[in-house]
């Protein structure tokens, strides 16, 4: 019932992933919401973590990371578009999409 940042959205992800997605990820939202409540050490440990999966994705999604920013994005796009409906991914008209991760790197994605 309340806005989220994007980093602690990704969190909860990995944290459910973890868990093989058998987990109530509303419950590992709780159990965060708790340490965060736990007091000004529990607030930290949430903080540290979060820094660390922030730099971790920007340290993986960089020019000569494991996964380029570029190549990532026009990997998974690949991926959403084989998932089209056949009219939707054959039809003559095309599509292009241009998305920057907001320091400098962008990706430009056309199809079909």
């Amino acid at each position: 019932g309340y806005p989220i940042c994007g980093s602690v959205v990704h969190m909860l992800g990995s944290l459910w992933a973890q868990t093989g997605g058998h987990d109530n990820v509303e419950q590992i939202e709780a159990l965060l919401s708790d340490i965060v409540a736990s007091g000004p050490e529990g607030k930290a440990l949430v903080q540290y973590r979060l820094a660390g999966t922030m730099k971790g994705l920007e340290e993986r999604l960089a020019p000569n990371g494991q996964d380029p920013f570029e190549v990532s994005l026009r990997r998974r796009l690949q991926e959403d578009v084989k998932g089209l409906p056949y009219e939707a991914s054959t039809q003559k008209a095309s599509s292009q999409i241009c998305i920057s991760d907001g320091h400098g790197r962008q990706c430009t994605f056309s199809w079909p």
